[in-house]
């Protein structure tokens, strides 16, 4: 299977104004309220006391939020507004699933979470520069740390491939082929281009994969399913490299980890113009 993603503008353009710019202040200052019921040190802090930086992201809305204060801490968190992804995984199990990575340290710590936000420790980083992937010292840290998090005992989580999970539950393969059978909002380029992805999800391809996947329990271990540059960040103290974003990570075969990786060290999604990659 190939995950393409479409890069998406985060900043703000300068061109909103008017009520957008309101309607977007009332939405920050939701939030901000929402934040300060899980921040307790944050409990005097005023809306006008803090600044919002949106960052980039694609299931998620990711803020660095900041205080101008420096009788507070943390200074700086994140707060990931979340997406509707229920298409490809279940947000329960995902905040589950974060929770136990946090506390065992492979995570950013979590400061709390409702139905809506997840508070973050923020990392003072730099994200990796994808042409930098593929140095052979990079390719080796990236796969001790893949190695550390395949042995990871995550519970009440089912041992259970993310691909066996996606032919058991058909809902992201017809979600996409509803999407692409509206021919009308595609060019005949792009057109072309579906058709190809859509063979990939034919019956016959999952029988061939069925088949073909390996069949041994040794096999899968509890993967990132994610890793490409723009979620592997350089601390800037001494930089280590950490791994974010574990929306996706669930049990899977081993090697897709390694594959993905392998496969996003083609793709630059820093790029302006389309297709943004």
């Amino acid at each position: 299977f190939f995950f393409f993603k479409q890069k998406t503008a985060y900043e703000i353009s300068a061109c909103l104004v008017g009520s957008e710019m309101c309607i977007r202040d009332r939405s920050l200052k939701h939030m901000f309220e929402e934040i300060k019921t899980i921040m307790v040190s944050w409990d005097d802090v005023q809306y006008h006391e803090v600044q919002f930086q949106r960052l980039t992201g694609i299931t998620n809305i990711t803020w660095k939020v900041t205080i101008t204060r420096d009788d507070i801490t943390p200074k700086h968190i994140i707060c990931r507004q979340y997406g509707d992804a229920s298409l490809f995984f279940d947000r329960k199990d995902e905040c589950q699933i974060y929770n136990q990575l946090a506390n065992l340290g492979h995570a950013p710590i979590c400061y709390g979470q409702t139905e809506s936000i997840r508070l973050e420790q923020y990392y003072d980083s730099d994200v990796l520069d994808a042409g930098h992937m593929n140095k052979p010292t990079v390719r080796r840290i990236v796969g001790l740390m893949m190695g550390r998090l395949h042995k990871l005992p995550i519970k009440d989580v089912t041992k259970t491939s993310m691909f066996d999970k996606l032919f058991e539950n058909r809902k992201m393969i017809e979600g996409f082929l509803a999407k692409a059978g509206k021919y009308h909002l595609f060019s005949e380029d792009e057109l072309s281009k579906i058709e190809q992805i859509k063979s990939l999800v034919s019956q016959e391809e999952i029988e061939f994969l069925q088949e073909k996947l390996p069949k041994n329990e040794e096999s899968i271990g509890f993967c990132h399913n994610d890793i490409l540059a723009n979620n592997i960040l350089i601390m800037k103290e001494n930089k280590e490299l950490k791994l974010i974003d574990f929306e996706y990570s669930t049990y899977n075969y081993r090697g897709f980890d390694l594959g993905n990786y392998c496969n996003e060290m083609l793709f630059d999604y820093s790029v302006d113009k389309a297709p943004y990659f």
